[in-house]
């Protein structure tokens, strides 16, 4: 199974706050790796790969998207993240299960976006549970 962690980059960029981007990721990566479930993150090789063309990127975000079997989207900053509503977008029409990762009440005032989120969950935690319990899966 591959897991797409999707979510503001950018918006963490320009606010100096990259580490906090990269912290759920590496967190909730270690916890399903766990259970054998490969997780693709688009933040490593994040400084080479922003040498390349925004289109290499987005083409490469397709590319795993199409291959993904499940999303989980951070919901923090996703408002201010273009990128992140294109990938929930993607996913709505290709009917990818999209996992909501924490509660962002703003998200309720777009009902396009909303839409595009099959369930939220707060935390790392109850997505780890979501996943084992919704696909079978166990610990190795």
């Amino acid at each position: 199974m591959l897991v797409y962690l999707a979510g503001a980059i950018s918006w963490y960029i320009r606010n100096n706050k990259f580490n906090e981007c990269l912290k759920w990721r590496i967190s909730l990566t270690e916890k399903l790796n766990m259970l054998d479930v490969k997780c693709f993150n688009a933040c490593t090789n994040l400084k080479q790969n922003m040498l390349y063309t925004n289109l290499s990127n987005l083409k490469q975000n397709v590319f795993y998207l199409s291959e993904s079997d499940i999303i989980i989207v951070n919901t923090d900053h996703i408002l201010e993240s273009p990128g992140t509503i294109f990938e929930l977008t993607y996913c709505y029409l290709k009917q990818k299960p999209v996992i909501g990762l924490g509660i962002n009440e703003n998200i309720n005032s777009s009902f396009h976006l909303s839409s595009c989120i099959d369930q939220y969950l707060k935390d790392e935690d109850e997505v780890v549970e979501y996943i084992k319990s919704l696909y079978h899966l166990e610990i190795k």
